[in-house]
């Protein structure tokens, strides 16, 4: 209703309401200057007076409470803060005489706040006087403010506001007073009181801090414990749940260059772990490190630690042998699948390659012979998806035979994926065999990537041999991830490695020794240096020049 919005909006902005020959008048915040002066003279003392210098316990109010839409909670009504004065409430007789309002009509918490602590110091203007004044008070309305100096009452331009007025048949005017104080509308931020705006969206799970983070410099030792390598030693705090593995990098102090980024360290005892010796020695780092969850909640970086590495050399000797034994390694690996190829290739041939696999398999077979002939292809095919897999993987072989002397090639495909890792691989490989001679080749192409990082390598190798002897040469291409830093290497295995320059002399690597015809180089970093017909010497790392007539 119309006057039921009009109330809603009198009271959002502590407004004084007075009807006055059928026109609305509107105090509205602090009462004005008086428009009427009096004293005691004034008054017409022989009409009757009264005075009530306080309401009844009813009427006592020393506390307000107040709600208001607040926008910020989808304009829920929301309790402000109450307003309580512990004074008045002992003087009251330690009574709590609260009043609520409900301001409907305001959105805003700060103006609500003003408005409860005017109401709150206006409620304690208890005094009201009622008498009557002279005719040159009737243009008086009510909602005016006037000033009277009474020394019976101890007044000295008191402000009173008109509540009331009417007059008589004596053309005097009868009035009620209640006492008022500007002074009640003042505010500065310190009467503001505190409050808060509840969060009304998802509430998210705090993000988890790296505790117990500390970096060391530390030294890897060979068989016999000389120092090899340097690195860095990294530890995190133990028994925490809800952790998987451990996030950590490695940036150079110089100039922020990551050169070591892995999230592959497993959060198991005991809650520390040498990292790969990527490191420069006598060199400055910063690591940080991040918990990996086991579930999805977040977590948070640590802050950037500082270490430098031991001042430990490396020796080219011990270089040259670990990345030997590094691609030794992996060769071994390459042929051993090779190995693997010519058991599959049996397999497939006695229907036993793919049988029993779970998923759907398709078998295709052609096939003839003729008494010591025979000749086959045969093809599989095989798809499985899961809640946790899906693969495709297709064989096939093409196969002849005659007395001693046989004849396969195979390709074999591969491609799947899993929720951490994803991998495709195709090979190919031929062999041939009459009697005891045989020879076999294989071109594998493979790819992948899972939470340590992506791989891929492309590899070619044969082998060929008469009885039990056999050589073995080959190659492989590589892009690997070692402390979470992409690498690639080109690998090759042979007794004899040439490179050929438009029929220039060749570069030759031959028995561990490198032969080539011009050298072009701006520096040269060596610790023996020796000429052909040993009549000089320089031994760099001793110092000293040989020269032999």
């Amino acid at each position: 209703r119309p006057l039921d919005a009009l109330e809603e909006l009198r009271l959002a902005c502590n407004a004084l309401l007075a009807e006055v020959g059928g026109i609305f008048k509107v105090q509205v915040g602090a009462p004005g200057s008086a428009v009427y002066a009096f004293t005691d003279d004034d008054i017409i003392i022989t009409k009757g007076q009264s005075l009530a210098p306080h309401g009844t316990l009813d009427d006592t109010t020393n506390a307000v409470e107040a709600t208001y839409p607040e926008p910020a909670e989808k304009w829920t009504m929301k309790d402000a803060p109450a307003r309580y004065d512990s004074a008045l409430e002992l003087a009251d007789g330690n009574r709590r005489l609260p009043e609520s309002f409900s301001f409907e009509a305001c959105p805003y918490g700060g103006q609500v706040q003003r408005l409860m602590q005017a109401m709150l110091k206006d409620a304690r203007r208890f005094r009201t006087h009622q008498f009557f004044l002279p005719p040159d008070a009737w243009p008086l309305e009510p909602n005016d403010v006037v000033s009277w100096t009474s020394d019976r009452n101890g007044y000295d331009n008191k402000k009173f506001l008109v509540v009331g007025i009417s007059t008589t048949p004596g053309v005097n005017a009868a009035v009620s007073l209640k006492e008022i104080d500007p002074s009640d509308y003042d505010w500065s931020a310190a009467d503001a009181l505190p409050t808060a705006v509840g969060w009304l969206g998802k509430i998210g799970v705090p993000a988890q801090v790296m505790t117990g983070w500390n970096v060391q410099p530390a030294t890897l030792h060979d068989a016999e414990g000389n120092a090899w390598r340097p690195t860095i030693r990294v530890g995190w705090a133990g028994g925490l749940d809800d952790v998987e593995r451990v996030w950590v990098q490695v940036r150079l102090a110089a100039n922020g260059d990551v050169v070591f980024d892995s999230d592959s360290m497993r959060y198991a005892s005991p809650y520390y772990a040498l990292l790969q010796p990527v490191f420069r020695h006598n060199t400055d780092y910063e690591v940080r490190g991040r918990y990996i969850p086991i579930s999805r909640r977040p977590t948070e970086w640590s802050s950037w630690l500082s270490v430098t590495t031991p001042d430990v050399a490396t020796d080219l000797d011990v270089t040259l042998d670990t990345v030997g034994e590094d691609v030794r390694q992996t060769l071994e690996g390459l042929y051993a699948g090779l190995d693997g190829a010519f058991k599959r290739l049996a397999d497939l041939a006695a229907s036993v390659s793919l049988q029993g696999s779970v998923g759907l398999l398709d078998r295709q077979e052609l096939r003839q012979q003729a008494g010591e002939a025979l000749a086959q292809i045969i093809e599989e095919r095989l798809v499985r998806a899961t809640e946790d897999e899906a693969l495709a993987q297709r064989t096939l072989l093409l196969g002849a035979e005659l007395d001693d002397a046989t004849a396969a090639l195979a390709q074999e495909q591969i491609a799947r994926a899993t929720v951490d890792e994803a991998l495709a691989e195709q090979t190919n490989t031929l062999t041939a065999q009459l009697g005891d001679a045989f020879a076999a080749g294989q071109v594998r192409f493979s790819v992948a990537a899972d939470q340590s990082g992506v791989d891929a390598r492309f590899s070619v190798l044969i082998r060929a041999g008469t009885g039990g002897a056999f050589r073995e040469s080959g190659f492989y291409l590589e892009v690997y991830t070692e402390g979470g830093i992409q690498r690639s290497r080109f690998a090759v295995n042979a007794d004899q490695f040439v490179v050929l320059n438009n029929g220039q002399r060749p570069l030759v690597f031959e028995g561990g020794t490198l032969k080539l015809n011009v050298a072009d180089i701006g520096t040269v970093r060596a610790g023996y240096m020796e000429s052909l017909n040993n009549k000089m010497i320089v031994d760099l790392n001793a110092g000293r020049i040989i020269i032999r007539s």
